[in-house]
């Protein structure tokens, strides 16, 4: 089976691959190439298995999509021709009955809200981009517009196992996690979008914690010490990074 010659490199890698010495941006950009071209990758290096777990996913979840839509055109050769296209979205909208208010939604971008049935109410909102056309005529015609929704950006998965794999290497003097629990994933979910999908800042943020007399129990007169559970927290997380628990 032919593969796929090509990948995409995303530009919101850009700041992590920038907080890496100039060596290891290298040898991340072998891994890369070695993994499109099948290949075996072996490393010793912790913080290059972690930075690379995301990319090497997103890489997989492409050439995946990349064979599936072979595998459809394929079949619609067979068949033909391609797959028709999808027709975008339409809405109706009625026209107001004044002239003047023509005139002036004649040719405009306006707001407005869509409901679910496609129906266009008078009603300004932010959430949905409507384009007028033309009015053929000056009496409640009724006139087609395309809707045009907002692409969203796609999230990044979650790497519970980097995440959980980098707190037990760094965090050695705390309990370690062994258990993924839908409550910690869901924690680590959040922790995820908050540091915006860097794993450099998540590996920077548990050296903070590591290094925190208080928070390793290490503070005389104390034997309370924080827990992986403890640290996901988004009220301790901002704490930490902040510098409430820092050495003095």
């Amino acid at each position: 089976m032919e593969k796929k010659k090509s990948f995409v490199l995303y530009a919101d890698l850009a700041d992590t691959v920038h907080k890496l010495s100039d060596e290891d941006a290298g040898k991340l950009l072998k891994m890369i190439f070695s993994h499109a071209n099948g290949e075996d990758i072996e490393t010793d290096n912790l913080l290059l298995d972690i930075v690379f777990s995301p990319i090497k996913a997103q890489m997989d979840r492409d050439a995946e999509k990349w064979l599936k839509t072979r595998e459809a055109r394929s079949e619609a050769g067979k068949k033909g021709g391609r797959p028709p296209k999808q027709k975008k979205a339409k809405a109706l909208f009625c026209l107001p009955d004044k002239a003047k208010e023509k005139q002036n939604l004649t040719k405009k971008a306006v707001n407005v809200n869509v409901n679910v049935n496609g129906n266009v109410n008078g009603n300004v909102k932010d959430n949905t981009l409507v384009d007028l056309a033309e009015p053929k005529s000056t009496d409640g015609e009724i006139l087609e517009v395309e809707v045009l929704r907002p692409q969203e950006k796609a999230e990044v998965p979650c790497p519970y196992t980097c995440i959980v794999e980098s707190f037990n290497a760094t965090c050695r003097c705390l309990q370690g996690c062994r258990i993924a629990t839908p409550t910690r994933k869901q924690a680590l979910r959040r922790a995820w979008a908050f540091f915006e999908y860097d794993m450099v800042a998540i590996n920077k943020f548990f050296e903070t914690v590591n290094e925190s007399d208080f928070l390793c129990g290490r503070r005389k007169g104390s034997n309370w010490k924080c827990s992986f559970d403890w640290i996901f927290k988004m009220n301790n997380i901002v704490k930490i990074i902040e510098g409430n628990y820092t050495n003095k």
